[in-house]
């Protein structure tokens, strides 16, 4: 029952975000506020609760060098296959194009992001609740412009609609390929793998979602990014 949640929130966003995208694509302060609060609850969940995690379960060291994995890991697929910022994230020039290398990179990306939801769950379900819910939010801007591109591209609402929602199976894998692990996993691995984790958010959230969304309105992502942190601490994740 509680995977079914978590795969439930999963799908959420990337329903929210693909209906948005075909019917009446959201603001784009709306979106950029939303990576905010996304990077807000990541980094909170990251400091707060994942490092602490890893550092019990193994030990200080072997957490970071965790960690260190989480980040050149994500540092390697961007360099592989950069994760394009779709619009109004980038200009309008060559959108097919665009449109195409950006879901291929959104593809890329989203397994380890799976992983790091079923990576959670070493701390409680309530982490790796909180964890699929900023992901969640995080798909909402990313779907409705995907859709919302290919949409201009085709016009066929449901073509797009469907590509959206398929972002998020990769995800799911990657949850379900971190659930088959955790048996199979010595204490030291757990540990490296939950200080990975933090890595991987720590990464989306610098490189990714606050550079974004905090380059029209500063004090709309400060309050937005705040609002996830609150979020957290509401939950008792710390």
């Amino acid at each position: 029952m509680d995977v079914l949640l978590i795969i439930a929130i999963m799908l959420l966003g990337p329903l929210i975000g693909g209906l948005l995208g075909v019917i009446k694509r959201p603001s784009e302060g709306l979106m950029l506020g939303m990576l905010a609060f996304a990077a807000g609850i990541m980094l909170s969940v990251s400091f707060f609760d994942l490092i602490p995690e890893g550092v019990r379960i193994s030990s200080a060291p072997l957490c970071a060098l965790g960690f260190g994995i989480g980040l050149a890991i994500m540092l390697l697929f961007e360099r592989l296959i950069p994760h394009m910022h779709p619009p109004p994230f980038q200009k309008k020039s060559r959108l097919e194009r665009a449109s195409f290398y950006l879901l291929a990179g959104i593809f890329i990306h989203k397994f380890p992001e799976g992983m790091a939801i079923g990576i959670g769950s070493l701390s409680s379900f309530g982490l790796s609740l909180t964890i699929a819910l900023a992901l969640a939010v995080h798909y909402i801007p990313e779907t409705a412009c995907i859709s919302s591109s290919y949409y201009y591209l085709t016009r066929s609402r449901l073509k797009p609609f469907l590509l959206s929602m398929s972002i998020v199976l990769p995800a799911i894998a990657g949850f379900a390929f971190a659930d088959f692990l955790f048996p199979l996993a010595s204490s030291e691995i757990l540990g490296m793998l939950t200080g990975a984790t933090a890595g991987l958010m720590v990464y989306i959230s610098g490189h990714e979602l606050m550079p974004v969304s905090f380059r029209k309105s500063r004090i709309r992502a400060v309050l937005a990014f705040a609002l996830g942190v609150l979020l957290v601490l509401g939950l008792g994740m710390v």
